[in-house]
């Protein structure tokens, strides 16, 4: 089960820069905009708890690698209640994971 969810961190929740709480693929709830807990992004705790887990299953490599990365999300200044990740808001919902995040409030 580990495997499986960490595979699920990698190929559905984490962007370059952020990650979001729920995935963009799930055929169900497709775009939720909610920067905070949502297809959008995530709460900025979010990341650290998916990093905890990851380092917990055995994932040292990924996680200190997501590490690196979120701190992108740093140079804003202080954190915000979420980051917001860039998707298409009308099907097919494509999430743009390779562009920066931003701060939201």
């Amino acid at each position: 089960m580990q495997k499986e969810m960490s595979s699920f961190v990698k190929k559905e929740l984490a962007a370059r820069t952020w990650m979001r709480a729920m995935s963009p693929h799930d055929k169900t709830q497709p775009f939720i905009e909610r920067p905070d807990h949502g297809t959008t992004g995530a709460y900025s705790a979010w990341p650290a708890l998916a990093l905890e887990a990851l380092c917990r299953m055995g994932e040292w490599e990924f996680a200190t690698e997501l590490f690196h990365n979120f701190s992108v999300a740093t140079l804003e200044g202080p954190f915000g209640q979420a980051h917001g990740i860039p998707q298409q808001q009308t099907p097919p919902y494509t999430p743009f994971d390779s562009e920066p995040v931003f701060k939201t409030t």
